[in-house]
């Protein structure tokens, strides 16, 4: 079951979504917001390929740009719920793209990583600081699940933009 406005508002003052923002809920989904950085791709293994950008005054992807950012909210999954972070229409319908991994396991707490790809081949996509482009959406579980994510999740209390787990291509090899 997926979780409506009013039950959105009162899981989300309870502090599911913090800071949350009653003007960002719709029927059945929240807005969330980007944060005030994201990371660009560098060749500089110094910075594990990755360069913090700051976004306060905006960024300009390039076309077919790829980027990592976060929401500038900070989400807790309820136990007895999971989430979904959605790209909103009007940023997909503009040439943005937000990749598949925006499931949000039971007991999840922290700000969410997002892989933004700008998919248009001549122009470029701005994003700043505070911009509206994802939507946040809830399902109750039919139960609590035995193992939740905040006792075997890897990413579990990120407070920033957090890139790929360093090991997970050794993990895929090795099992």
């Amino acid at each position: 079951m997926i979780l409506n406005d009013l039950a959105l508002d009162t899981r989300a003052c309870m502090g599911m979504v913090e800071p949350y923002n009653p003007a960002h809920l719709s029927g059945c989904s929240l807005d969330l917001t980007l944060s005030d950085h994201i990371l660009i791709e560098s060749l500089d293994q110094n910075h594990n390929g990755w360069i913090e950008c700051d976004i306060t005054h905006g960024y300009t992807m390039a076309p077919k740009q790829f980027v990592l950012a976060s929401t500038a909210e900070t989400v807790t999954i309820p136990h007895d719920c999971c989430g979904q972070v959605i790209l909103r229409s009007s940023a997909a319908r503009a040439g943005l793209n937000h990749a598949l991994a925006g499931f949000l396991d039971a007991g999840f707490s922290g700000t969410i990583t997002l892989e933004l790809t700008n998919q248009l081949q001549l122009s470029t996509f701005d994003l700043f600081k505070g911009q509206r482009l994802l939507q946040l959406v809830i399902h109750q579980l039919n139960s609590t699940p035995s193992n939740t994510y905040d006792r075997t999740g890897n990413y579990h209390g990120q407070s920033r933009t957090t890139p790929s787990n360093l090991n997970f291509a050794a993990l895929q090899h090795n099992g």
